[in-house]
């Protein structure tokens, strides 16, 4: 009996240290995160709005994809991968990811908006989120385990301030790790970053998109087939586009060897699409998004964004 006290007294205790630690770790991880989609969101609004009131700046955009690929070459070397970094320290951690990851792919996305480019900011929130948790691996010591949870707070914590969407954030950080998997010791610390990014970042003077839905469907046989039947859509578009990008890039790697170059031909093929099918299609693609819950898109619009 004495035994079986003592027992869940140390259980408690280790836990007790287990939430507080993590605790104290996840704010310090939300609270920055959750600054830094803060500004980029700031910086992407600004991007975006002199762009349209200035559309004959998409003409530079190869110039842009120059200077981008240029600061990475000189400065962001061992930054390179991107959003594999991440995953590949997450799985098998063997070094600090620089902090420079943050900077770069901010800078760098808002240039790339700025002219006309193309590019999701789920990408440039995780990997800031990522490099900025992992900054604390320099000053206290995690294990193996404990630094893989710390990168995924990250990550958790960029996805989900960006997005104003913390559920989605935490269960995309557990999951992009662990394929059809999840480590339990893992949702604690990965919800708190999320939830505490996402209050930080409503702090500051933004607004995250809102979708208006008129009505819900009624729940029936008829409506659910179609859900199924899109979801399946869905998920082959998706593993078309990651097949096309993947293509894409092995492509331009082969015949472009200097790295400056091939976002400079990228640059002219996107702005060239800009004016000759519209300028709806650039930057980010939000109004049209808003716009398709009380306007029927055509089936064009999105095999246009797509390309």
């Amino acid at each position: 009996m004495i035994n079986n006290f003592f027992n869940q007294l140390v259980s408690k205790q280790f836990y007790t240290i287990f939430l507080v630690r993590w605790t104290i770790i996840s704010f310090f991880v939300g609270s920055l995160s959750g600054s830094a989609s803060a500004w980029f969101l700031i910086f992407l609004k600004w991007a975006g709005k002199c762009r349209n009131e200035n559309i004959w700046i998409i003409s530079l955009l190869p110039l842009a994809g120059f200077l981008v690929a240029l600061s990475y070459k000189y400065l962001g070397k061992e930054v390179q991968k991107g959003n594999n970094q991440l995953i590949e320290e997450v799985q098998q951690p063997k070094k600090i990811i620089p902090f420079i990851m943050a900077p770069l792919v901010l800078v760098g996305t808002v240039i790339t908006h700025l002219f006309g480019g193309s590019a999701g900011r789920e990408g440039t929130a995780v990997q800031m989120g990522g490099s900025i948790a992992d900054q604390l691996s320099r000053y206290v010591k995690f294990t193996q385990w404990e630094r893989k949870v710390l990168i995924m707070c990250g990550i958790s914590a960029g996805f989900a301030s960006v997005f104003g969407t913390p559920m989605a954030g935490a269960i995309f950080a557990l999951e992009i790790i662990f394929i059809r998997k999840i480590k339990y010791d893992a949702i604690i610390p990965v919800l708190m970053s999320a939830f505490i990014a996402n209050y930080v970042c409503d702090l500051w003077p933004i607004t995250h998109t809102h979708y208006q839905i008129a009505s819900v469907p009624s729940f029936n046989f008829q409506n659910v087939s179609l859900v199924i039947l899109a979801s399946v859509l869905f998920g082959l578009v998706s593993v078309g586009f990651s097949v096309g990008m993947n293509l894409l890039s092995s492509v331009f790697k082969k015949h472009i060897k200097n790295m400056l170059f091939r976002p400079v031909i990228g640059g002219v093929i996107v702005a060239s699409l800009g004016y000759l099918l519209g300028y709806k299609y650039l930057g980010l693609g939000v109004p049209t998004i808003v716009e398709s819950f009380t306007k029927q898109q055509g089936g064009e619009v999105f095999a246009i964004k797509l390309i």
